[in-house]
Parts: structure tokens; C-alpha cells; sequence
């Protein structure tokens, strides 16, 4: 006999756990989410979020419109998700570097800057999501990559704050300070990127740490430090 046994009560569970050739509504539902972030990165990153209608996010996924609004509720939302992407993946990576025990501090920034310039230059379209498309789209996604760039402050400072001799800070704002330097490592970077990585990685790297030393007193390698001073701890 087939179907289902008529003793067996039909939850509104049972009925949301159908699965399909092995896989349930929700993770079904999720493989689509995946597809059309994908192909929102392969649009966004290439040509721009003005090309990423609608119809050719729909087409590179692979999936019609009624897929699109099941999981986005619309084309900013699905840039938004991208964007989140990118960034969910950075911290995680930048978590590893900067909870790791180091005898030398600035061996856990240049580390930490590593990462995020090898994550830009290993795929360049996420390098233009993250510098470049957010921005101008609308405020909410003004304000969502001001909060991206408040994570990446977050770890900088807890990198390089007790390494900043007390007397740096001592009629400064260091949130601004620590924000100034986080807007100069984001302009490297669009630098970089517009200029298609043409510098090596190490020299975009200690371009930043130039930068860093000059907010402690001290040279990055080699030269003359003020005593008691520098990113060395």
C-alpha cells in the first residue's frame, strides 16, 4: 500500500521537513539562497551593482524571480548579503590572526593587513564589493559598510593599542585615530585595486605599517626609535 499511514498525525512539522531527493524545504530553500549570492558576486564584482538587475541575477543563478523575493527583498538586500559575505568571512580569518599568541606586536598587524590584502587580491571581485559598491547605493548600505569598517577598527585597535606609548593618546581621540588609520588602510587598498595589484603584497603591507609607526614614534624596520617607543613591544 502506498502513501502514508492514515494513523499517522500530519504535523506542520512533518509537513515542512519534506525533503526531495534527499534535502529538506530549508535546505533547499538555502542552496538557493547560495546560488543567487554567487551570482550577485559574479555580476557585482565584475560589472557593477547597476547590472546586477533583477533578470541577470535571476539568469546567472539560474532560478526564476519567485526564488529571488523567497530569499531577498530586493536588489539591495541581495548586495547587502554579498557584502556580508565578504566581511563574515574576513573577521573570521582576522580572529585566527589576532588570537594567536605573538612575542612581537607588529608581526600580529602586518599579519592581520596579510590577510586582508591577500582576500582582495586572491578575488578582486570581492575587493569591488568591498571598496567600491556599497557605497552611494542608499543609506542603509552607507551605514552597513560603516559598520564593516567599525569591525575592522575594532581589531585594530585591539592590536595596536597597547602598543601606542600612553603620551601619543594624551589630547587625542583615539577612536578618531584608530578610525583615521582604518580610512588610510581602505584607501591603500582602492589603490591597489585600481592600479590592478600591481605593488607586491609585502610592499602594500609595510606601506601601511609607515603609517602605523608614525602614530607610535617609532620606524617600522630598522632606524631610529624614540626610547620606550614603537610598535615593538
Amino acid at each position: 500500500m502506498n502513501g502514508p499511514d492514515p494513523a499517522t498525525p500530519v504535523t506542520p512539522e512533518s509537513a515542512t521537513e519534506r525533503t526531495y531527493r534527499g534535502a529538506s524545504d530549508e535546505q533547499r530553500r538555502e542552496a538557493r539562497r547560495r546560488r543567487l549570492l554567487e551570482a550577485g558576486l559574479a555580476i557585482i564584482g565584475t560589472r557593477g551593482y547597476a547590472a546586477a538587475t533583477l533578470r541577470a541575477v535571476c539568469a546567472e543563478a539560474e532560478l526564476t524571480e519567485r526564488y529571488f523575493y523567497e530569499s531577498f527583498a530586493n536588489r539591495e538586500a541581495l548586495l547587502a548579503g554579498v557584502h556580508r559575505d565578504i566581511v563574515e568571512a574576513l573577521r573570521i580569518e582576522l580572529a585566527g590572526v589576532f588570537g594567536q599568541p605573538r612575542a612581537d606586536g607588529q608581526a600580529a598587524v602586518r599579519a592581520g593587513l596579510a590577510v586582508f590584502f591577500e582576500m582582495l587580491r586572491a578575488d578582486p571581485r570581492k575587493s569591488r564589493v568591498l571598496l567600491f559598491e556599497m557605497l552611494g547605493v542608499s543609506a542603509e548600505l552607507d551605514r552597513v559598510h560603516q559598520q564593516a569598517a567599525g569591525e575592522f577598527l575594532r581589531f585594530l585597535m585591539s592590536a595596536l593599542r597597547p602598543l601606542v606609548p600612553a603620551a601619543r593618546m594624551a589630547r587625542a581621540d583615539e577612536s578618531m585615530v584608530f578610525a583615521g588609520l582604518v580610512g588610510a588602510v581602505f584607501h591603500i587598498a582602492i589603490r591597489w585595486h585600481l592600479t590592478r595589484y600591481e605593488a607586491t603584497l609585502p610592499t602594500v603591507t609595510e606601506s601601511c605599517m609607515v603609517l602605523f609607526g608614525s602614530l607610535s614614534g617609532a620606524t617600522t624596520e630598522g632606524g631610529d626609535s624614540p626610547p620606550g617607543a614603537g610598535l615593538r613591544p
